[in-house]
């Protein structure tokens, strides 16, 4: 039997996305003699190819199931529009308090925030914001939206900014993102310098610089500028080999464009990876990563490895996490599209690291600070608290 005191929670994110594991587990145990969290969401596979949860894994520490409710989701043209069970949780009398992912394109999630705030419940919308990017009328769409939260929980400063003219700071939460960095730093710590070693030469045939990229293979992630800039940096004396740690659909036109360039031989392609026991070792092995697109969680797995990164800055085509790229600390921004500046930035950070300027440390304390579960636990214990 419930204990009434108790308030609950419902989370419904866009997704039960996988990468989300260890956060959603860390909620699920904060404070349970004050609250318990219901999750909502689907667990069959996700339409954009996302690893999703495995419900099996999905437990308390003493190996208690955690509560998930399964929704259906409705798509069209590859956005999700509706949330089954959200009107539900709205009016029920179980649920004081909603946590819904701020996508505003999901006529769902509109009408769930509307009806909780007639019955007197508590939604904090968790989102990415503004992205800078938006006519508008998209901007005062998403606008409008926002001001439906008591609490808006978001995943970057820049995003902050952006909304703090609007809406005011005190229901704005810097909440950012994170991955399971317990798992990452257990792996991490017994990583010797001389498994390093070995590892990298496996990957490679001969010495040289190894850049790494970790993510889907799309071409928003503009790869083929990662290819041209070690064509030119072979062409400079800088022998860098490439691993791509993922899969997609630019697979085939990336090889044809290496072998093109002439550096067919320089470039890895070694498929996905979701095993941080895996990934850790292959990032920690390479000199730096590179994203030249969005950099996303890709600079969160690259920086808790100890590895700095390199991304564009271009900040409204970016995603959050490029905000953990600090020049000349934990990598370089270099300017979008710019094959030379990205050069530029490769050869620099290379120099720097040799100095010990960047090294594992500088790379990995910005995620161990702000990009962790236990930060965003903090930051939800001021939230549930606040609204």
């Amino acid at each position: 039997m419930r204990n009434e005191k108790i308030i609950s929670i419902a989370v419904v994110p866009d997704r039960m996305a996988h990468y989300r594991l260890a956060v959603f587990r860390a909620l699920a145990h904060l404070d349970q003699s004050k609250f318990e969290f219901i999750y909502f969401g689907e667990k069959k596979e996700d339409i954009d190819g996302v690893k999703l949860i495995d419900p099996g894994k999905f437990i308390y520490n003493n190996g208690r199931i955690i509560e998930w409710k399964e929704t259906t989701d409705i798509y069209y043209k590859g956005r999700c529009l509706w949330q089954s069970r959200l009107i539900h949780v709205a009016l029920s009398k179980r649920y004081k308090i909603l946590i819904l992912w701020g996508e505003s394109h999901r006529l769902s999630t509109w009408i769930a925030a509307f009806l909780a705030r007639l019955k007197g419940k508590k939604v904090v919308f968790w989102t990415h914001g503004l992205y800078g990017n938006e006519n508008l009328l998209k901007k005062w769409f998403r606008i409008v939206f926002y001001r439906l939260g008591n609490a808006i929980l978001l995943y970057g400063s820049y995003a902050k900014g952006l909304l703090s003219p609007f809406i005011p700071d005190s229901k704005l939460y810097l909440i950012n993102n994170s991955l399971d960095v317990a798992e990452q730093n257990l792996i991490y710590n017994i990583l010797s310098h001389e498994d390093k070693i070995i590892l990298y030469n496996k990957l490679t045939n001969s010495s040289g610089k190894l850049i790494g990229f970790v993510g889907r293979l799309t071409s928003v992630k503009k790869l083929e500028l990662l290819l041209e800039a070690i064509a030119i940096l072979k062409g400079k004396g800088v022998y860098c080999y490439v691993i791509f740690i993922g899969d997609g659909e630019q697979k085939d036109i990336l090889g044809i464009l290496s072998r093109s360039l002439g550096v067919e031989e320089q470039v890895i392609f070694y498929g996905e990876c979701y095993a941080n026991e895996i990934l850790i070792p292959l990032l920690s092995a390479c000199d730096v990563v590179v994203s030249p697109g969005n950099v996303g969680l890709t600079a969160m797995h690259a920086l808790i490895s100890g590895t700095p990164v390199i991304t564009h800055s271009n900040a409204s085509k970016q995603m959050p996490e490029f905000e953990a790229v600090i020049d000349g600390v934990s990598g370089f921004l270099f300017k979008e599209g710019s094959i030379d500046d990205l050069v530029e930035k490769i050869i620099l950070c290379l120099d720097l690291i040799k100095q010990g300027l960047i090294n594992n440390e500088s790379c990995r304390s910005i995620v161990l600070e702000k990009y962790s579960p236990e930060y965003q636990l903090s930051i939800f214990r001021k939230v549930l608290t606040s609204v």
